[in-house]
């Protein structure tokens, strides 16, 4: 998987949920958890475009869900 970026506004404690997965599952399970709890907290995660997350993409975009637009225009315009 290529990068990752996360903003968040306000908290989000997934620390539990990260290390049962991490205990229990490979890394692609412990990033599912990852976007399980982001995504039942109000948050967004995407591809760069905003579409539908793909495990394979090599970029993801993770946000509290409020500013996922904004962000997403201001990774388009500077990716051009």
């Amino acid at each position: 998987m290529g990068s990752v970026l996360v903003a968040f506004s306000g908290g989000v404690d997934s620390s539990y949920l990260a290390w049962a997965a991490h205990r229990a599952l490979g890394a692609e399970a412990r990033f599912r958890a990852r976007v399980t709890a982001i995504a039942q907290a109000g948050g967004r995660v995407t591809d760069l475009a905003g579409g539908p997350l793909d495990l394979d993409a090599p970029a993801v975009v993770a946000s509290n869900g409020r500013i996922h637009g904004a962000l997403l225009a201001v990774l388009k315009e500077i990716r051009g």
